[in-house]
């Protein structure tokens, strides 16, 4: 929660982080994202290995599958970005418009992109000031 937009104030949720928040956080508490980087590769390890093993059907089962790559695909990009490994934007871009699609089924349009901004902005504004200002 802390590199993303949610909650970044520590009193409101839902209002977008100023520019340069994510490497703001990163060099503010470098250990703790240290450690993160180590919870994040056991966790995309662990989800790696349960994905094979989650049943297509019914349908629910199918949006879990969708929900649960998602999340693997998030995991994925905020760990190379703390290990400094470059990450485009559009990548996170697509990453963004796929779980925007997947916060639709339960949220109105405008709740879906307007929550998966504030995950996944903060993100791409540091991966682009990272590689040279790739742009949307």
């Amino acid at each position: 929660m802390q590199i993303s937009g949610v909650q970044w104030t520590r009193y409101k949720d839902g209002l977008t982080p100023p520019p340069g928040h994510f490497a703001k956080q990163l060099k503010a508490e470098p250990e703790a994202y240290l450690a993160l980087s180590e919870k994040l590769s056991a966790m995309i390890e662990k989800s790696r290995s349960v994905l094979p093993l989650i049943p297509c059907h019914p349908e629910v089962m199918r949006q879990y599958a969708a929900g649960a790559k998602i999340r693997l695909r998030y995991l994925e990009q905020v760990l190379n970005l703390l290990k400094g490994i470059p990450c485009s934007g559009s990548e996170i871009r697509q990453c963004r418009t796929a779980f925007a699609e997947y916060l639709a089924q339960e949220q109105t349009r405008d709740s879906a992109d307007h929550n998966a901004r504030l995950i996944f902005d903060p993100m791409i504004e540091y991966a682009e000031s990272k590689i040279g200002g790739e742009t949307a």
